[in-house]
Order: structure tokens, then sequence, then C-alpha cells
């Protein structure tokens, strides 16, 4: 009886532990997953927003930038893993992917902070410009990356 439940005991923490890994974070990578952009716009559809609209697109095109560009290189899908990125999973490129992110989320918590306050002061027809012009740099990293495969 006592064997049976030590038997029951181990297979449950198992598959607690099983179950928990499952959930734990996902496979290390540069780029976030979420680093893409679901719609891209028209200036007729940009110019009937208003300036806070226009700063918020303005920053989510920012952070996909920066999460896309210094990775082009390698492998600039969203969610690609490091060897899906032709690196190595070791502890060194671990710690790197690491500092990488914590770098990027401070850095782009600050251009949102400064950008919230300054963008509003710019003409809504350069707002405009410029995330026409970040889409088309997006949409050519995504092509590039098409054509890595």
């Amino acid at each position: 009886m006592k064997r049976l439940l030590l038997l029951s005991a181990l297979i449950t923490i198992f598959c607690q532990i099983s179950f928990a890994q499952k959930g734990e974070k996902p496979a290390p990578t540069y780029v976030s997953a979420n680093a893409k952009v679901d719609k891209y716009y028209t200036e007729e559809e940009l110019q009937k927003l208003g300036k806070l609209e226009l700063t918020q697109i303005y920053m989510l095109r920012i952070a996909t930038l920066t999460e896309v560009m210094p990775y082009v290189a390698l492998h600039p899908r969203p969610g690609a893993t490091l060897t899906e990125m032709g690196i190595p999973s070791k502890a060194e490129q671990l710690d790197h992917v690491e500092k990488a992110n914590k770098n990027k989320t401070l850095y782009l918590n600050a251009v949102k902070d400064t950008l919230d306050d300054i963008v509003p002061y710019a003409d809504k027809t350069n707002i405009i410009r410029s995330i026409l012009f970040f889409e088309d740099v997006i949409r050519k990293t995504e092509e590039f990356e098409t054509n890595l495969k």
C-alpha cells in the first residue's frame, strides 16, 4: 500500500513538473513574436486619424523596427528561435539574448515616454509620412526574410 501511495505521489509530481515546463517561457529569441504589423495603412486612412492614434501607430512601427532591423542578416521573422537564426543555444548566446531583450525593453520604454510627449507637436503630415516610410521599411524586411528561405 505504501508503494502504491509513493508511486501515485511520484506520478503526480512528474505530471505537474511536465505541465509546468510546457507553460514555461518560450524559446529564446532576439525578435519578439509580437514584432509584426497586423495592419498596413494607406495615406487616406491615416489622414482620418487624430494625432493620438497616429502617435500610437508611430510608436508601434518604431518598436517593430527596433526588434527586426538589427537581426535582418540572421532571420528577422518575429519569434524566430536561435536555432532558426543559425545561432547555437549555448550559455553565452542565451546571456546575449537576455541582455539584448532587457536593453531593448528599457530603450523602447524611454523612447515611448519621450515620443508620447513630443510627437504630438509634430506636423500631422510629417507623422503620416513617417508611418508610411516605416511601413515601407518593414515590408522590405518581410520580403527580405521571405527571400532568405
